[in-house]
């Protein structure tokens, strides 16, 4: 664990919680140097309804177990951004660079969000909590991106 790695950690999730989704609260640090450079949290774009989650079309929120949502009844509306693209757009709009950057995220990025690290420049990504879907990180890693699952000692 490098020096900054718990601070930059908690302050991922203290992010995260300002997310209004449901399924899952996912927060994001851009940092250099132990320096936040931008924070973002998974939610919908800017003017939309705040509500992150719709009943699964297929099953229409039925009892009945949906092989399309695995029972959970909620899918992400496509108006939901997650906290690592909401993070480097903000950087991007503001013109902060996040050359050599380190990202903590709260949970395991997904596979367009591991694109948008590498292409902003990010060189290290460290996250807390798995996800069923590994190939974000495998992603990363084919990429010469270090990553590192949080563990508090």
């Amino acid at each position: 664990m490098k020096k900054y790695d718990k601070a930059m950690m908690a302050t991922a999730s203290i992010w995260a919680q300002e997310s209004y989704c449901e399924r899952a609260k996912v927060g994001c640090v851009l940092a250099i140097e132990g320096r936040v450079i931008a924070t973002g949290y998974n939610g919908t774009i800017s003017g939309a309804d705040n509500c992150c989650e719709k009943d699964c079309e297929v099953c229409e929120g039925s009892d009945v177990d949906c092989l399309r949502c695995g029972g959970k009844k909620l899918t992400s509306k496509k108006t939901v951004v997650h906290a690592e693209a909401n993070a480097v757009l903000f950087a991007a709009k503001n013109g902060i660079a996040t050359d050599d950057a380190t990202a903590y995220v709260t949970l395991m990025p997904c596979v367009e969000c591991s694109k948008m690290l590498i292409q902003s420049g990010i060189k290290r990504v460290v996250y807390e909590k798995d996800y069923r879907d590994t190939s974000g990180v495998e992603f990363l890693k084919e990429n010469g991106i270090e990553v590192q699952k949080f563990q508090e000692i």
